[in-house]
């Protein structure tokens, strides 16, 4: 017997639609298809959510803000917040991102979502950045070199070690240091 519609939650709803985004795609995100995975009526869903629209919009919100805590859980006193920030990116599973960025390129909703945390994750690596450089413009230039790279690397299908990746931005950081 199934989960009743008063003990699933919508939060159990949202985690269900973002694993299945991340392992089928944006077209299974509907409320038979994660009723059936979750062992319950699509009356449970529309219980919690009015529409599809609105769930996927609660599994955007969902994504963005685990997404952004990456860059909010970095210790700006720590000794090298940079390295940290890159050392938990870089160490992240990519999966749901790249189903995510895949789905904004069909989707204007979902390419908003996606265009608005980009735009967080850039003002926050500046603002990393431009504590290691005296020009607010190289800081800016350096944050979109390093932003940009990382979501490069998210398309590559060989992806460089970590170790090596580490060892680039190393190089490129030192040197923004010097500017």
């Amino acid at each position: 017997m199934g989960v009743g519609m008063s003990k699933l939650s919508a939060r159990q709803w949202v985690d269900a639609g973002l694993e299945v985004l991340e392992k089928e795609g944006p077209q299974s995100l509907k409320a038979n298809i994660i009723a059936k995975r979750l062992n319950v009526s699509r009356g449970s869903f529309y219980w919690h959510f009015s529409s599809v629209g609105e769930y996927h919009q609660a599994v955007l919100k969902a994504w963005s803000e685990n997404a952004s805590s990456v860059f909010n859980d970095v210790d700006m006193k720590g000794r090298d917040p940079l390295r940290e920030l890159i050392s938990k990116l870089y160490n992240s599973d990519f999966k749901l991102e790249k189903a995510i960025r895949n789905w904004a390129q069909e989707e204007p909703k979902v390419a908003k979502v996606v265009a608005d945390l980009d735009t967080r994750r850039e003002v926050k690596l500046g603002h990393m950045i431009g504590e290691t450089v005296r020009s607010p413009a190289m800081a800016h230039a350096r944050a979109m070199i390093v932003y940009t790279s990382f979501l490069g690397y998210l398309s590559l299908t060989q992806q460089p070690t970590r170790e090596k990746l580490y060892t680039y931005y190393h190089q490129l950081l030192s040197d923004a240091r010097a500017v």
